[in-house]
């Protein structure tokens, strides 16, 4: 069918078209030569893990970690907030607590605790846990640094009080409603503690 009938469009309305059509082709080449962004990746979070066996850690170094090149263990490096807090030894513990209200962290045993340090991926790790009694020795000294026999590096990073002992995971072979501790504060290795009893935990890993 011949198109030739058809009215010629107004003069005016040629115009609005072919104006139309500069805006549509300078509307299709932008988009053609627009760059798209990319929503920017989430800054990456730099943890911080001292290898340096000749300073005392500070808690205002902010240091999350500390790697004991004798032995290549990482040691966990408590806060400021967490330093001070007890813990049962394991939860089927926890009702049956001697001093319940020294329990005063939001998880009340050892072991939840080193999962919490996992759960919240602890200096960038997620395989923390509670020491044996033969690892937990490895920090012990002989002398005293800074008032603790502990390695000089984690000499102001333990608990201040009269007997700074730590839990183990390795339960007593002759009663096992105990586990072993080590008291840094006079530098005794072979003590064990009822697990009911509240003591302090740093958990460790293995080294990089």
């Amino acid at each position: 069918m011949s198109n030739t009938n058809l009215p010629a469009l107004r003069p005016e309305t040629q115009a609005i078209l072919g104006k139309s059509k500069r805006l549509l082709a300078i509307t299709n080449k932008i988009l053609a030569n627009k760059v798209v962004k990319k929503t920017p990746p989430p800054p990456k979070v730099v943890h911080k893990i001292s290898t340096d066996q000749n300073k005392a850690i500070e808690f205002s170094d902010n240091i999350e970690a500390w790697i004991d090149t004798d032995t290549g263990l990482m040691w966990e490096v408590k806060t400021k907030e967490n330093i001070g807090h007890y813990y049962v030894w394991s939860k089927e513990y926890i009702e049956k607590a001697y001093f319940p209200e020294k329990l005063t962290d939001d998880v009340k045993d050892a072991f939840s605790y080193a999962q919490k340090l996992n759960a919240n991926n602890h200096a960038g790790f997620s395989d923390w846990r509670v020491p044996t009694h033969k690892e937990l020795k490895t920090v012990l000294t002989k002398e005293k640094n800074n008032g603790y026999y502990i390695k000089y590096p984690l000499s102001k990073n333990t608990a201040n009080t009269a007997s700074s002992h730590y839990w183990s995971s390795t339960t007593d072979a002759s009663y096992t409603g105990g586990a072993w501790i080590v008291y840094f504060s006079n530098g005794t290795q072979d003590n064990f503690g009822n697990k009911t009893g509240s003591n302090y935990v740093r958990c460790v890993r293995a080294g990089q």
